[in-house]
C-alpha cells in the first residue's frame, strides 16, 4: 500500500479557518510542493481520522468560528480529551476543529490504545480457551529476555572503541560462529567433503555385498562332481620321494681321490673348515665319519667321545641331540649333524659316509635321505660292519656300498657278497695281484689311508680305483698321471 499523508485543503473564497482536511499520496503531495503534516500507515487509523474530520467539517459555523484562531496556534495548542469530546457530542454541540499536529497525534494514540486493548481482550479469551497458548507465550518471552540479557552482557563487556573491527577480531568471530554449529551436524565444508567419501564407501559395500550374494547363489545350485584318480596327492608325493631316494650312486664320474675327513691344515677334521679346503683344493669328494646320538640323530664325529674336538668327556651315543647341538668345537664351530653338512654343500660334493657304530636299524640314515632325497645320487656309504651296510642296502638298493677291510681273511668272503660294490683295503693288505683278483670278482678297490705321494702314484699305477688320503697334493698327482706327465 502506498504511504498516505494527512493534508489540509482551503476552499476558494473561504477564510483560513474553514479549510477542509483529507488524505492523499506522498508522491502527489511532493508534486504539489506541499509539506504533509504526518504519515499514516494503518487503514484502520485512516478510517477513524476521516470519520472524525468529517464530523468536524459537518458542524459548519462552529468549526469556522473555532477555526478563526491564528494559524500560529496550530503547533502549540493541544487537542481536547476524548472524554470532553464525547460529552459535547452527547449535548449536540459540535466538536472543535483539531488544533494542529499535536491534536491529531493525540487522536492517533487514543486509537492505537483502543486497538491494543481490544487485541489484549481477544488474546485473553483465546488463552482462557487453551492454556497451552499462555505457556507458549511465556516461553517465548523468557527466551527473548534471556537473549537480550546475554547480548547486553556481551556488549557491556566489550571495550568501547570506535572504528572498524580488526582482522583478529573478525577471525575470532568467524571461528566462534563456526564452532556454534548444532551438535551432530557437520559444517558446510564437511558437508561438501563427505559426499565423495560416502559414495566411495557405498560403492565398496555394494561390491562386497554383490560378491557375497553371488557366492551364496552359486552354492545354492548343484555342481558336477569331478572324479579323482585312484591315487591321492599324498600317495603320489610319496612315490616321487621314493624314486628320488632310490637314485643310483653307482658308476659316478669320480676322480680317484677322497679327502679323508676333508683336508686339514690348522683346523679340525670333519668340520666345515676342512670340507671347504677340500672343495677349494679341487677335490669335490670327501670321506666323513658319523655317529648316532641316543635319540637316533647322526652327527659328524670320528671318535666315540668329544674329548679331542671339544674337551668334553662325552660319548655321543649317551647324549641326546638337544645336548649335542649345544657343543662348541675347538675351532668355534658347533658339532654338525650329517643333515646340516648335506644341506650346506648339496650337490657340490660326493659324500663317502662311514658309519662308526654298528646300526641294526637304518632309520637314522633314512631320515637324512628323506630330508634331502634330491642328493641321494651323491651319497655313498662304507663301514667295518657288514650288517649295517646290508640293512641300508635293503632299503636303498641303488646306493653305492663299500666295506672297510683290515683283515685279509675277510677279503675272500667279501668278494662273493652280491650286495657289495667295493672293498676298501688298508695299506697292509695291498698287492697288485689282490687288486686284480677283486676286479675279476666285479668289485672296486679303494685303499686307505695313503698319505705318501709315491705310494699313491704306485697304487694308482697297479689299477686301484682310488685312494682315501689326507694329502691335498693327491689331486695334483692324479692330474699329472691323467695328462701323461707321470708314468
Amino acid at each position: 500500500m502506498e504511504k498516505l499523508c494527512f493534508k489540509r485543503v482551503i476552499a476558494p473564497g473561504q477564510p483560513d479557518g474553514s479549510a477542509s482536511c483529507g488524505f492523499s499520496s506522498l508522491s502527489r503531495q511532493k508534486e504539489q510542493g506541499r509539506t504533509p503534516l504526518f504519515f499514516v500507515d494503518s487503514e484502520k487509523e485512516i478510517a477513524r481520522i476521516v470519520k472524525i474530520m468529517n464530523e468536524k467539517i459537518q458542524n459548519g459555523p462552529q468549526a469556522a468560528a473555532d477555526g478563526s484562531k491564528s494559524r500560529t496556534d496550530l503547533n502549540t495548542s493541544s487537542a481536547p480529551s476524548s472524554s470532553s469530546a464525547l460529552e459535547r457530542l452527547k449535548k449536540g454541540a459540535p466538536l472543535p476543529r483539531p488544533s494542529g499536529r499535536d491534536a491529531i497525534q493525540a487522536d492517533l494514540k487514543a486509537s492505537r490504545k483502543e486497538t491494543s486493548e481490544q487485541t489484549s481482550d481477544r488474546e485473553k479469551e483465546l488463552f482462557a480457551m487453551d492454556p497451552r497458548l499462555e505457556q507458549t507465550r511465556q516461553d517465548k518471552n523468557g527466551s527473548a529476555s534471556t537473549q537480550c540479557e546475554s547480548r547486553s552482557s556481551r556488549l557491556s563487556s566489550q571495550p568501547k572503541s570506535a572504528g572498524k573491527m580488526t582482522a583478529a577480531q573478525s577471525a575470532q568471530r568467524k571461528t566462534a560462529s563456526s564452532s556454534q554449529t548444532a551438535p551432530g551436524r557437520p559444517d558446510a565444508k564437511t558437508k561438501r567433503r563427505h559426499p565423495i567419501l560416502r559414495r566411495f564407501v557405498t560403492g565398496v559395500v555394494a561390491v562386497v555385498a554383490g560378491f557375497a550374494a553371488g557366492g551364496w547363489l552359486y552354492m545354492q545350485f548343484p555342481h558336477p562332481a569331478y572324479a579323482d584318480g585312484q591315487l591321492s596327492e599324498e600317495e603320489i608325493e610319496a612315490m616321487v620321494r621314493q624314486r628320488m631316494m632310490n637314485q643310483t650312486s653307482k658308476g659316478l664320474d669320480r676322480i680317484p681321490v677322497f679327502a679323508h675327513r676333508g683336508f686339514v691344515e690348522d683346523s679340525l677334521d670333519n668340520t666345515f673348515a676342512s670340507f671347504d679346503l677340500a672343495l677349494l683344493s679341487g677335490c669335490p669328494q670327501i670321506e666323513l665319519d658319523v655317529r648316532c646320538s641316543s635319540d637316533g640323530v647322526l652327527y659328524v664325529c670320528h671318535d666315540d667321545t668329544l674329548k679331542a674336538v671339544a674337551d668334553l668327556d662325552w660319548k655321543v651315543k649317551e647324549h641326546t641331540s638337544e645336548e649335542l647341538d649345544g657343543v662348541i668345537l675347538k675351532n668355534g664351530e658347533k658339532l654338525h649333524r650329517l643333515s646340516e653338512v648335506i644341506g650346506r654343500y648339496r650337490d657340490q660334493l660326493i659324500y663317502l659316509i662311514e658309519f662308526k657304530d654298528e646300526l641294526s636299524d637304518p632309520k637314522p640314515f633314512l631320515d637324512v635321505v628323506e630330508a634331502w632325497p634330491q642328493y641321494t645320487s651323491t651319497m655313498q656309504i662304507q663301514s667295518f660292519y657288514p650288517e649295517t651296510l646290508e640293512s641300508i642296502h635293503k632299503k636303498l638298493p641303488n646306493l653305492f656300498v663299500q666295506l672297510l677291510i683290515q683283515d685279509y681273511k675277510v677279503v675272500d668272503d667279501a668278494m662273493t657278497w652280491p650286495w657289495l660294490d667295493s672293498l676298501a683295503l688298508s695299506d697292509k693288505l695291498i698287492s697288485e695281484d689282490r687288486i686284480h683278483a677283486i676286479h675279476e670278482a666285479g668289485k672296486e678297490v679303494w685303499l686307505w689311508t695313503i698319505d705318501d705321494p709315491e705310494a699313491i702314484h704306485r697304487y694308482l699305477s697297479w689299477g686301484a680305483d682310488g685312494v682315501i688320503t689326507d694329502l691335498d697334493s693327491a689331486v695334483t698327482i692324479y692330474k699329472e698321471m691323467a695328462s701323461g706327465q707321470l708314468q
